[in-house]
């Protein structure tokens, strides 16, 4: 629609305004979400809920079904009618159990049906209790965020004045007061160094009340002076003022938080650097890494080890290696929010369904620290910085490595461009709460510097299926179970993939796609492996067609015979005298017979692996570049491949049905005890995968229209999504259980061009083009948020992003070598690093902007040998090797040797599995494995005595069960999509979360287990859960349609009834009158706490913090007590922080973005008439 404005003088103006208009459908809501009870036997309560009709249709011939407790009943009819858009009806849940009922905790459900709605199911969890005492139990913690111990806590009864009691915290900062009345109480905390807290809670009958409390530290001064000392290795102070420091904890930070993968073919390697900065000013002890699980997509080493202590001010870098292991490129498997320039517009379609290879995987590093040690006052804490890889999230950009690399493992001493006791720069709120969506909730693994890449306790992946919403395909990945690592360092295994439909061309002119037909392949219809992809001849044409599992790749034939490349998706093909080859510019090489089939793939370093067949043509094996058969196959009469077997004996299995579709894949890499992993029980005429079971007997049913094009699927909890495609006009959508709308929009060529959610745009992407030989070559690419930010990339005609400019207009260039590595990169502020490789497309050296060159040497088989600091002719210093490695003849990292002879040492078993490392104080860590795999057991060895930890194993591949060294043990249970539904402790304290049907967190609550005759813990049968008893304290969460967090709501003393439970509740739009912009991500602008003191936060245009004000409520009006203001660069390091008197402390850095001069101003409230500066000094 365009609007247009005129005046009488002539003047014209015009607006063009996008309407996204959706079918009218109902709706239904309910408050609360979820009812809870607690009742005296023979006694009843009656819990009020409200539904009510969001949607703009009428809802019709409601009615209510279910409910098994005879005593759980409803105060009104069953038959609701019709229900208008923006209606609502009530419902009184009655709870009456009946003398002599048994006191515990029972369950029930009830759902509400419609003719036009999903059913809406609706949850009753009753409590039969005779107590008419209650507890609470506090946490109290710092603005640290560590655990205040000896904090006096004082409660009185808000009704009886004289009921009064108080008690000081443990060492974790607890304190429960037992046996207190039901009722109203208000509460006072008290600490030394800390400013006091009150506040108020409920005390319910048989229940415990959780109470969190945060206090304010008031830090210790101390005077102090500081004598310059020059010391190899460390850093010089110079203090221009006289001043006082302040003694906060040690707050270690990992930056990159998170790595967004480039696009990563298979076996392609990505490597990396984190940052660890000790950005406290006192030293952080016994640090311990623990590295993320590998996922079945890829697998993830830390290069490195990290020191034990990390002093004041300190940085690591620590290098990690990134293996990609899916035949499906990494950024095919990204969402919309992750696209990038893609070798492939179809590779842009967007994930529609569960999360198969978007699945995210992150470590944490833990540490302690010791506050005044020595004193009077002396007192220890703990803390962790997390940290996570994955393919989903923030465009990545561009990333350094190239076709190969290293990283360097060297200290640096002082600040990395952040500011001590602060984690808000770049935008981080301050802000610890609960995440709304759970991904692959994961229990931590075991800790230790592992470097291997199997057997990671934890390492359940979220093996969801991804629905391709362009073309309908439905696609499922099983991951490489079996791997066998060569002399390169690399891994050959063999991953499968299926596809329900398969591209042939693009959209034509009516707006459908050409499909091509079923293709039978080793592993039946529709399965496709990396390992088995082919190429045809067109015999009328001339023209080679490229067979991918999600498409076809035509390559033209020119005036000369040759065929033509195809530079806009990097690929020369070949005629050769023995076949076909196809290079991937900067990439491998893939050898094709004269049959079409693949026969070598060959890297940039010359390293081939060879398919075999055997006389049918059939596949018979595959061997590494040493000749080795590292995998062999067994075929049936139909060329099916129906066993594979490793270079070790380990083997699966695969059957099929008589249609040649795969039915079953059974792993028998432990023949005593054999596990089918994956049943497909039905396909369709047109080999459409209609139903699956995956690890843990979870079933899915998928159906389909024409062309094997999805229409929807169930997962295990019957929860359905349709999808629609109305392909004529570039647009699909899918509508779940919830009545949750999705819609995407793309071109003819499937890029994708906008995203919706419940009508809501939350993305934007426009492209121009140049047109190169018929083919429209996007230019540049304008990806516009749902603030309407907007980012814009200039692109080259190999779709390389050579200037991208963020939304407050600051600009980074990018320029590439001829095979399209990275070759230079220039920050806003123009400073500039620049990277040279070696022929192979292994990284040579980094210059950094102030010219310091880091040069990498590998070993003849590629990895990673030695890592130099070479000199610098501007101050004198000498080459200073960082890091020395050495590998064993299979590219085994065994022995990492570091500055001042500090050596680290891994060993392996006879399947490539890490079994010891022995770090540089010569502790040894064991590791022992199942047939599985899976890491059975960790033996920590030192002086004092071996440190035991085992784990055990469900058959989907998850931790169920942890042994620590004191033989505490804590078990875990799961859902179907791997989110943890309980964890027990080893005195049987459980806590239970349920999840809603978009993978958010909406309950979390206490109980304790209860135990059989055998002291072993019970289960029931029907959820899996643990039987718990005196269970209570729920807190619950509540989310808007964005799965951003709005409400969690605490227990008071009507558990079936949440309209007046103390809540804390979040928004996320702009604070008035701010000049900034409200929360673009998960992190809210608005907090309310249950006392109604209120947050607000203000971000920039890049979703970095700008301002923070608080307010305390009184019965009047709200005042504002606190303000801070944040600026920033434009290289993103923060600059200023502004206090609402005007003070402002200001941060300077250098071109490597370290800090190099902070400035306070003075303190006047503690006599300081003049401020303090500190300049850092940078050892080269």
């Amino acid at each position: 629609v365009t609007v247009t404005a005129t005046t009488d003088q002539g003047a014209q103006a015009s607006m063009q305004i996008e309407l996204l208009l959706y079918n009218a459908q109902p709706y239904l809501s309910s408050s609360p979400s979820f009812t809870d009870a607690y009742v005296h036997p023979g006694e009843h309560v009656v819990r009020s809920v409200t539904f009510i009709n969001e949607g703009y249709q009428t809802l019709q011939n409601a009615q209510i079904q279910g409910l098994t407790i005879p005593w759980i009943g409803f105060d009104r009819s069953r038959l609701i009618g019709n229900v208008a858009p923006g209606a609502s009806f009530n419902l009184g849940i009655v709870v009456s159990p009946p003398e002599g009922t048994a006191e515990g905790i029972y369950t029930d459900f009830f759902t509400v049906t419609a003719d036009n709605h999903p059913p809406y199911t609706y949850y009753i969890q009753a409590t039969v209790t005779s107590s008419t005492t209650g507890n609470v139990q506090f946490s109290v913690t710092d603005s640290l965020y560590d655990n205040v111990e000896g904090a006096t806590v004082t409660v009185q009864n808000s009704s009886v004045l004289t009921l009064l009691s108080d008690a000081k915290t443990d060492v974790n900062g607890s304190v429960t007061f037992t046996d207190l009345p039901t009722g109203r109480y208000n509460y006072t905390v008290t600490a030394p160094g800390h400013n006091s807290w009150m506040g108020s809670f409920e005390v319910r009958p048989g229940d415990t009340t959780p109470v969190e409390v945060i206090i304010e530290n008031v830090f210790v001064t101390i005077e102090w002076e500081v004598v310059p000392i020059v010391i190899e290795d460390r850093y010089e102070i110079k203090i221009n003022t006289t001043f006082v420091a302040d003694v906060p904890a040690p707050v270690v930070v990992v930056e990159p938080s998170f790595v967004n993968l480039p696009r990563l073919e298979k076996d392609q390697v990505f490597y990396g650097e984190y940052k660890v900065t000790n950005h406290g000013l006192i030293a952080a002890e016994d640090v311990t890494l623990t590295p993320p699980p590998s996922l079945q997509n890829m697998s993830f080493e830390i290069l490195g080890t990290l020191p034990d202590r990390l002093e004041a001010m300190e940085s690591y870098t620590l290098p990690f290696k990134i293996t990609w292991l899916s035949d499906t490129p990494s950024t095919e498997l990204q969402t919309l929010a992750a696209l990038s320039a893609d070798d492939d517009p179809l590779l842009s379609e967007i994930t529609g369904y569960g999360g198969g290879g978007g699945c995210t995987t992150g470590g944490s590093i833990s540490y302690k620290y010791v506050i005044c040690p020595g004193s009077t006052n002396e007192r220890t804490g703990a803390g962790s910085a997390g940290f996570s890889v994955g393919t989903g999230g923030c465009n990545g950009g561009i990333s350094v490595g190239g076709g190969g690399g290293g990283g360097t493992s060297r200290r640096i001493q002082g600040s990395g461009g952040r500011v001590q006791g602060h984690q808000t720069c770049n935008g981080c709120s301050e802000t610890h709460s609960i995440t709304g969506t759970s991904q692959c909730a994961l229990p931590p693994p075991p800790g230790g510097s592992d470097t291997g890449t199997k057997g990671t306790p934890g390492s359940g992946e979220c093996t969801g299926s991804v629905v391709y919403m362009t073309s309908g395909a439905y696609t499922f990945d099983v991951k490489e179970e079996l791997r066998v690592k060569t002399s390169s360092g690399d891994e050959i295994g063999l991953g499968l993939t299926y596809r329900s439909n398969r591209l042939v061309q693009d959209m034509d002119a009516g707006g459908t796609w050409k499909f091509g037909t079923a293709v039978n392949g080793p592993f039946g219809y529709n399965w496709f492996s990396d390992w088995f992809q082919w190429v045809d001849l067109d015999a009328t044409t001339g023209k080679l067609i490229y067979n991918l599992e999600h498409r076809t790749i035509t390559f033209d034939v020119g005036s000369d015979g040759n065929f033509l490349p195809r530079n806009d998706l990097g690929l020369i093909a070949r005629k050769t005298a023995t076949g076909y080859e196809i290079e991937k510019r900067g990439g491998e090489t893939r050898l094709f017979n004269p049959q079409g089939k693949l026969v070598v793939v060959r890297n940039r370093q010359g390293r081939e692996r060879s398919v075999n067949y055997d006389t049918n043509g059939f596949p018979a094996s595959i061997t590494d570049e040493d000749g080795r058969e590292v995998l062999t196959f067994t075929t049936d009469a139909n060329g099916h491949i129906t066993g594979v077997t490793d270079l070790y004996g380990r083997s699966f299995e695969y059957q099929y049905m008589p249609s040649g579709d795969l039915w079953k894949i059974i792993d028998q890499r432990d023949p005593s005890n054999p596990i089918t992993l994956y049943t497909f029980g039905d396909y369709s005429a047109e080999h459409g995968l209609q139903q699956k079971t995956v690890p843990g007997g979870y079933t899915y049913t998928i159906t389909y229209n024409e062309n094997n094009v999805v229409a929807s699927i169930t997962d295990p909890d019957l929860y359905v999504k349709n999808f629609y495609y109305d392909w004529k006009n570039g647009s699909s959508y899918t509508s779940d259980s919830d009545g949750n709308i999705r819609e995407i929009t793309y071109d003819e060529t499937g890029r994708v061009l906008s995203d919706s959610r419940n009508g809501v745009p939350v993305k934007r992407i426009v492209y121009t083009y140049n047109n190169r030989a018929g083919l429209k070559v996007p230019k540049t690419r304008t990806t516009l948020n749902e603030a309407g930010y907007q980012t814009i990339e200039t692109l080259d005609e190999f779709r390389h992003v050579t200037v991208k400019t963020d939304p407050e207009g600051n600009k980074t260039y990018y320029t590439y070598t001829d095979e399209g590595w990275l070759r230079s990169e220039t920050d806003p502020l123009g400073d500039t690093t620049f990277y040279t490789y070696y022929t192979d497309g292994k990284l040579e050296t980094v210059t950094d902007a102030l010219g310091h060159i880091t040069r990498y040497t590998y070993t003849p088989d590629g990895e990673v040998d030695t890592v130099t600091n070479e000199a610098d002719p501007n101050d004198g210093t000498d080459d200073f090797i960082v890091k020395d490695n050495d590998y064993d003849a299979l590219g085994n990292l065994v022995r990492v040797t570091e500055p001042g002879g500090r050596i680290t040492t891994f060993e392996y078993d006879t399947l490539d599995r890490l079994t010891a490392t022995i770090d540089a104080e010569g502790v040894r860590t064991e590791y022992g494995y199942d047939l599985h795999d899976h890491r059975t057991i960790m033996t920590v060895k030192t002086a004092q005595g071996d440190s035991v930890t085992t784990y055990d194993y469900d058959t989907a591949g998850r931790v169920t069960k942890i042994t620590d060294p004191e033989n505490h043990v804590t078990r875990l249970t799961y859902d179907f999509k791997g989110r943890i539904t309980s964890t027990m402790d080893h005195d049987g304290l459980v806590t239970l979360m349920g999840y809603d049907h978009r993978g958010n967190l909406v309950y979390r609550e206490n109980g304790q287990a209860v135990f059989d005759g055998n002291g072993n813990p019970t289960y029931d049968p029907a959820t899996g859960l643990p039987v718990v008893t005196l269970a209570g304290n729920p807190v619950k969460y509540e989310y808007d349609n964005r799965n951003r967090k709005i409400k969690e709501i605490y227990p008071d003393n009507t558990p079936l009834d949440d309209t007046d439970n103390p809540a804390t509740t979040y928004g996320y739009e702009a604070p008035t009158g701010c000049g900034c912009s409200g929360s673009q991500g998960s992190e809210p602008s608005r907090i309310t706490d249950p006392e109604g003191n209120v947050t607000e936060r203000g971000y920039d245009k890049l979703g970095r913090l700008t301002m923070v004000t608080q307010y305390i409520a009184d019965d009047a009006n709200s005042i504002p007590k606190y303000e801070t203001d944040y600026g920033y660069d434009a290289a993103g390091n923060l600059t200023s922080i502004t206090d609402a008197d005007g003070n402002a402390t200001t941060f300077s850095y250098d071109a490597l973005n370290r800090l190099v001069q902070q400035t306070q101003p003075p303190r006047v409230s503690q006599g300081e008439t003049a401020g303090k500066t500190e300049i850092y000094a940078w050892n080269p």
